[in-house]
């Protein structure tokens, strides 16, 4: 008995239908066969989406993934692979706008730094640099419009020991660009008005100060601003007052201060401050002339952070006044360090695990 498939076509008319070969298929065979179709159809179709996933290039996957340049829409933090949070303004004081410099990703050598707001998150961008020295502990400022960022260039952009590299310093206001100094080694402060940039270079310990343009108004040498002779003392640069009219630094032996000094930029007058000698911790203020800083010390290895900890020590927060040689304790707490920092001209906020955390107002 001749069997026919089911369709949903209309029977042909004999008179014109095709010479018809018998079908001996089971219906079950049929829709076994139908199944395998399907089947091998569906695992082709997702075998083929996966190879476009796979296969699809790699730049067109990070430009998918890299929208945070070219999209406002603010983030809740960077990611921690491509991205470091410096202080814009490097005044001492908490509420400072933080700068983001966001790596690109078709090019190693350029960086896109960014102002966040610190209420919305918002980022705003500032300018686009290449060879920006990234690695440095203080590359990047910000002051009322401007961007100074450090740029460290060589040949191989890779290795510090080339004799062919150098430092720049850039100014960037988002309109224009300028080169303000170029050597090895550059450290700098630029003041709040953008008036003066502190800097020094090359490991000569001496102390300059450019203009807005870029030319030395004044050079101190290190002799200047040490208060007596001292043993390998090394110039360290700290910060500007709010108006920017007195520059802070200090002379250091490592990380220990020999003595403070200010200079007056209205009148170039250097000022030197002695330091008390139990002090540990030392955190100036930069408008007040106030250091305050604790008396636990440095420990370098356990048995003698042990032994110490063992005599069950007091130890005080302090504060001095470098104009007037006044010295006043903020706290006490016993075999436990302080951890403290200015809020203001006249206000600090000090913690321990004992104590929680506080602030208070000097003078």
């Amino acid at each position: 008995m001749q069997q026919t498939s089911v369709s949903n076509k209309q029977p042909i008319p004999a008179s014109i239908a095709p010479e018809q070969t018998q079908d001996t298929t089971h219906p079950k065979d049929n829709i076994k066969l139908l199944v395998a179709i399907i089947s091998s159809f569906t695992v082709g179709v997702l075998v083929g989406i996966a190879a476009f996933i796979l296969f699809q290039p790699r730049s067109t996957l990070t430009k998918q993934n890299q929208n945070i340049s070219n999209n406002p829409t603010p983030s809740s933090s960077p990611a921690a692979s491509s991205s470091i949070v410096v202080s814009a303004n490097f005044s001492q004081f908490n509420g400072t706008h933080p700068i983001w410099k966001d790596q690109e990703s078709n090019d190693q050598n350029t960086n896109q730094i960014h102002l966040i707001d610190p209420q919305s998150q918002e980022k705003t961008l500032l300018a686009t640099v290449s060879d920006l020295y990234s690695s440095h502990y203080h590359h990047s400022e910000f002051h009322s419009g401007q961007l100074y960022s450090i740029r460290r260039i060589s040949q191989s952009n890779t290795d510090s020991n080339d004799k062919q590299w150098s430092d720049e310093l850039w100014r960037y206001d988002g309109a224009t660009e300028q080169i303000l100094f170029t050597s090895k080694g550059i450290d700098f402060r630029a003041s709040p008005q953008n008036q003066f940039v502190a800097l020094k270079h090359n490991n000569t310990n001496e102390l300059l100060f450019l203009n807005q343009d870029g030319q030395e108004v004044q050079l101190f040498k290190l002799e200047q601003l040490l208060q007596q002779p001292q043993v390998n003392p090394n110039l360290n640069l700290l910060g500007w007052s709010a108006g920017g009219e007195t520059f802070w630094g200090s002379v250091n032996f490592t990380a220990y201060p020999y003595n403070y000094f200010s200079i007056d930029t209205t009148d170039w007058q250097v000022t030197h401050y002695s330091l008390p000698e139990s002090g540990f911790g030392y955190t100036l203020n930069y408008d007040s002339g106030i250091v305050a800083y604790h008396t636990f010390p440095a420990l370098f290895d356990a048995e003698t952070e042990a032994d110490y900890l063992a005599s069950n020590p007091t130890v005080d927060l302090k504060v001095f006044d470098l104009n007037t040689g006044e010295e006043q304790i903020v706290a006490t707490t016993t075999a436990e360090p302080f951890t403290f920092s200015w809020l203001d001209e006249s206000t600090i906020e000090y913690s321990t695990e004992s104590l929680g955390t506080n602030t208070v107002q000097i003078y």
